[in-house]
């Protein structure tokens, strides 16, 4: 009886280590499974979230969705900031959507990235 509870403690501890393998720093990126991060490099707070969010156990579909979606709006602000390319609307509405479907974690520093947006020529987000 021992040596099934010790064999399974063994499967159960190499589980727990083989799922951590597919949450992923990538220097200042972020991955989940297959989707690597192509914008985290101007937001310090987005890679502190994400790593919070891992450190908390989040369940790696809700972690992959949070990583979509903050990519998206960071890229947004790239877009619209180097390039003038982008609605300024679909970046503020992103930043709403995240902020609400990711209410139980603070998004405030979005407002620093929205005040970006929102005033692309100023040197707002150092990071640029």
């Amino acid at each position: 009886m021992l040596v099934v509870m010790v064999l399974l403690f063994v499967v159960y501890m190499m589980y727990r280590r083989w799922k951590k393998k597919e949450v992923f720093v990538v220097g200042d990126q972020r991955k989940v499974d297959s989707y690597t991060t192509q914008h985290f490099e101007i937001s310090p707070e987005s890679q502190r979230l994400y790593d919070t969010m891992v450190s908390s156990r989040v369940d790696k579909n809700r972690l992959l969705k949070f990583l979509t979606m903050e990519d998206t709006f960071l890229g947004y602000e790239k877009d619209i900031v180097r390039n003038g390319a982008g609605t300024v609307r679909e970046a503020l509405d992103m930043s709403a959507l995240i902020s609400n479907t990711f209410s139980n974690y603070d998004t405030e520093y979005h407002e620093l990235h929205c005040r970006q947006i929102r005033n692309p020529t100023e040197r707002i987000n150092m990071l640029f």
